[in-house]
Order: C-alpha cells, then sequence, then structure tokens
C-alpha cells in the first residue's frame, strides 16, 4: 500500500510536471508564431510600400510598363537599347555606364551612348526608349552634324535608369561599370 501510494505522487508529480511544461511549450509556440507572423505582415506591408513607391516613380518618369533594374541587369539594359536602336536603325558606337549612388531616392545608372544617324531616326530611337521594358529616360543630349553637306547627325545621348537595390551613398565618386569614359 505504501508503494501504490509512492507510485501515485511520483506519477502525478511527473503527469503535474508534463501537464506545467507542456503548456510552457505551447505559449513559447504560439510565442514564436505571432512573432513569424508580426513579421510575414511586416514584410507584406513593406512590398505593398515599394510597390506604390516604384508605381509613382514609374508615373513620374512617364513609362508606366517598364520595370527598374539592379546592377546585375546592366547588360539587359544594354540589350534592350540595343535593339531600340536596331530598330530605330542608330548605328551605336558603345556603351559606357557607370553607378551613381549619390542621387535619392534610389541610385542611378547613367549610360552614355554616342551614335550617328538622321533626324528621324533619331526622334524614332527616343519615341520607342519612352516605351521600353526598362525604365529609362534621357538626362542629357549632345546632337552635331556629322558633315555640313550632310543630314547625318553625330548624337552623344545620358541615359538614366534608377537601381532598385544598389544602396545610395552619402557622397562618393561615380563607380565606372564598363568602358572608358
Amino acid at each position: 500500500m505504501i508503494i501504490w501510494l509512492i507510485v501515485l505522487i511520483v506519477g502525478g508529480g511527473y503527469i503535474l510536471s508534463r501537464m506545467i511544461s507542456s503548456s510552457i511549450e505551447s505559449a513559447s509556440v504560439s510565442e514564436m508564431t505571432a512573432k513569424n507572423f508580426k513579421s510575414l505582415f511586416t514584410d507584406m506591408a513593406n512590398v505593398e510600400k515599394q510597390k506604390t513607391r516604384n508605381l509613382l516613380l514609374r508615373k513620374k518618369i512617364g513609362n508606366e510598363k517598364g520595370e527598374f533594374i539592379t546592377e546585375r541587369d546592366v547588360s539587359k539594359l544594354i540589350s534592350e537599347i540595343g535593339t531600340i536602336a536596331g530598330q530605330s536603325d542608330v548605328k551605336i558606337k558603345g556603351f559606357y555606364p557607370s553607378v551613381n549612388t549619390r542621387t535619392r531616392p534610389l541610385a542611378k545608372l547613367e549610360m552614355k551612348i554616342p551614335f550617328e544617324c538622321r533626324f528621324e531616326q533619331f526622334v524614332r530611337f527616343l519615341g520607342q526608349l519612352r516605351n521600353a521594358n526598362i525604365l529609362v529616360q534621357p538626362s542629357s543630349m549632345k546632337v552635331n552634324l556629322k558633315d555640313q553637306n550632310s543630314s547625318d547627325l553625330e548624337v552623344q545621348i545620358v541615359l538614366s535608369a534608377y537601381l532598385i537595390d544598389a544602396t545610395p551613398e552619402k557622397a562618393s565618386p561615380m563607380k565606372t561599370i564598363a568602358g572608358a569614359q
């Protein structure tokens, strides 16, 4: 009988301790779940804010369907501009990209592009750039006649594209990605 009493007390104590530790583990699991959901909802809110911010930037640039690029997508941008140049019969002499991380709200890729064309080809090129798949806009242009007796133009244009994953810096010289300036 004493043995049964000892077994009952030890068994009851064991069962009681399991119930208490189980409720503690349940509480910690619930807390972790709540933290994970809070983190998830915060991330979702940040994504929505980024979508809204990107849409506003697209509207400001004038191309609501275009996409922003990353520093790793420079070749994609060069390909896009090359395709547009080919469709417009523009003869590109080279691409000279550099990243300006001092711009706000996003870092900016500036692409210097010298090329030759006729006036109507130049106008067509600019029109197609406006509807490109990647958001670009001319930030400066220099246009000269190639020859006084010809209607061919020598153009140097600087196109700007905003980079979504480059971290803007306080103040630093522009980094050259490819090519010589």
